[in-house]
């Protein structure tokens, strides 16, 4: 079956791009053992980008950003977070709100356990260009809340 055109929105022309998109996933998996999604407008200020099988591949929490930001640094990331993985990191309940290094260049991170749908997940929660967190005096606005976006239904 083919697609009218790229735009169409009949049902048989969503079932196509449905198949196509489950097709692209499994390959995805089968070669890197984990995918990511981008869910946009889970608030009004933020989004959820999220990883599908790192606890089938390292028995490890999937990890999940709400920062917006492009698709592509997200991305990089979650590969930053893999290679993480790929070489014994573990990220137990102790490191959670700990700052954590070698995520992004100069900057620390730090993670959180929330629900993602059904799943926990490790939130990655994002500094402001002067590496401040919310909660810290100073921080910028834009880098406060990203503790409570829920993401839970």
């Amino acid at each position: 079956m083919s697609l009218h055109d790229e735009n169409c929105r009949c049902e048989a022309c969503h079932e196509v791009r449905r198949q196509q998109f489950e097709e692209q996933q499994a390959t995805l998996m089968e070669k890197y053992g984990w995918v990511a999604h981008y869910v946009p407008g889970v608030d009004t200020n933020y989004v959820n980008y999220h990883t599908h099988g790192f606890k089938d591949k390292w028995n490890h929490r999937d990890f999940q950003i709400v920062f917006p930001m492009p698709p592509e640094v997200a991305h990089k990331i979650f590969w930053g977070l893999s290679e993480m993985m790929e070489k014994g990191k573990k990220f137990a309940d102790d490191d959670l709100g700990l700052d954590v290094w070698d995520v992004i260049t100069n900057l620390p991170v730090r993670m959180m356990k929330v629900k993602e749908g059904e799943r926990d997940v490790l939130r990655v929660i994002m500094p402001d260009p002067n590496g401040l967190f919310e909660g810290d005096e100073g921080v910028l606005e834009t880098f406060a809340g990203q503790s409570q976006v829920d993401t839970a239904r």
